[in-house]
C-alpha cells in the first residue's frame, strides 16, 4: 500500500489515489465501495460484496452509473492450480461435476465474523470464495441452490453443505465442514466431465486429466497474482478481471444458501426485485 487510512472521505478526496482497497469489516463493504466508485476511484473490495441484497444492488448501481472499475477479493480464481484446471476443461461440450470440500474448523469463539449485523457469518463471508471458484471453473454464474446446515447454531457450528446448479447442467457440491479429521486437507476440489477428472489439494498439488501434475513450492491461492493483475489493469486502463454479473451472482448465491437452509427448498440465485434491510436467513 502507498497509503493507509481510516478516514474514507480523506481517501476518496485524494486526487493522487487511483485504486482504493476496502478492507473493513463486512457491514461497511458495499457502502464504502459505492462511495469510492462515485468518487472516481478504481475499487478492490474485500469479500463479501455486501451482507444484504439491497447493499449489493446499491454497489452494482454505482458500477453501472459510473462505468467504474470494481474487483472483489476472490483470489482463488487467480491461482495457477485453478487456472490449470479451468484450461483443462475449456473445450468440454458436457456438464461439469465439481466437489469442493473445505475443512474450515470450528467457528472462532467471540469473533465479529459470526455477528449477523457486522460479519454476517461464514456463509456470506467465506463460502463466497468457493462459490466464485466454482463459477470460474464452469464459466458462468450459478442459477439455483439447495443447501442445508449441519450445525444447529450457525454462530457456534456453521458447517453447511450446498449444491449449486448451472445453466449448462453443471453442478457443484460445496461441503464447508467444521469437524473433519486432522489428516484432511483444508481445501480439496475435484472437477469431472467428459470422462476426465482433475483434482487440487490445498493449492499445492494438482493432478490434471491425463495424469500430469502441477506442484507449488508454497501454497498458491492466487493472492499475489490477483493483486499484480488488478494493479496492472488499473494502470493500463483495462477492465476489471471480474464481470459485474459474476460479483452479483456470488453474493446472490450465498443469500440463496441462507434462504435454502431456512426453507429446506431449492432457491433461485437472484437478488429479488425489491430492497430489503433484513439480514438473509
Amino acid at each position: 500500500f502507498a497509503h493507509c487510512g481510516t478516514d474514507p472521505a480523506e481517501v476518496f478526496a485524494d486526487p493522487a489515489t487511483q485504486l482504493v482497497i476496502v478492507a473493513t469489516r463486512h457491514d461497511s463493504h458495499a457502502r464504502l465501495g459505492a462511495e469510492a466508485l462515485r468518487a472516481g476511484k478504481a475499487v478492490w473490495l474485500e469479500k463479501p460484496a455486501g451482507l444484504h441484497a439491497a447493499e449489493v444492488r446499491e454497489l452494482a448501481m454505482a458500477v453501472e452509473a459510473t462505468g467504474g472499475f470494481l474487483t472483489l477479493g476472490y483470489n482463488r480464481r487467480f491461482s495457477s492450480h485453478a487456472r490449470a484446471l479451468r484450461s483443462a476443461f475449456e473445450a468440454r461440450t458436457t456438464p461439469l461435476a465439481i466437489h469442493y470440500r473445505v475443512a474450515a474448523g470450528p467457528t472462532p469463539v467471540g469473533t465479529w465474523i459470526t455477528d449477523p449485523a457486522i460479519g454476517g457469518g461464514r456463509v456470506l463471508g467465506e463460502i463466497c470464495h468457493f462459490v466464485d471458484l466454482c463459477q470460474f471453473l464452469v464459466g458462468s454464474p450459478p442459477r439455483a441452490v439447495y443447501a442445508r446446515r449441519l450445525g444447529a447454531d450457525p454462530e457456534r457450528d456453521d458447517a453447511t453443505v450446498a449444491m449449486l446448479e448451472f445453466d449448462d447442467g453443471s453442478s457443484a457440491l460445496i461441503e464447508y465442514l467444521t469437524a473433519t479429521g486432522p489428516e484432511v486437507p483444508k481445501e480439496r476440489f475435484e472437477v469431472s466431465g467428459a470422462g476426465r477428472t482433475g483434482r487440487c489439494d490445498n493449492f499445492r498439488s494438482t493432478t490434471l486429466p491425463g495424469g500430469k501434475r502441477l506442484r507449488s513450492a508454497n501454497q498458491d491461492k492466487g493472492q499475489a497474482t490477483a493483486l499484480a493483475e488488478v494493479v496492472a489493469a488499473v494502470r493500463e486502463g483495462r477492465p476489471s478481471p471480474f464481470a459485474l454479473e459474476e460479483i452479483v451472482a456470488v453474493s446472490a448465491a450465498t443469500f440463496a444458501i441462507e434462504r435454502s437452509c431456512a426453507s429446506g427448498r431449492r432457491e433461485p440465485v437472484d437478488l429479488g426485485d425489491s430492497p430489503s434491510d433484513e439480514a438473509p436467513g
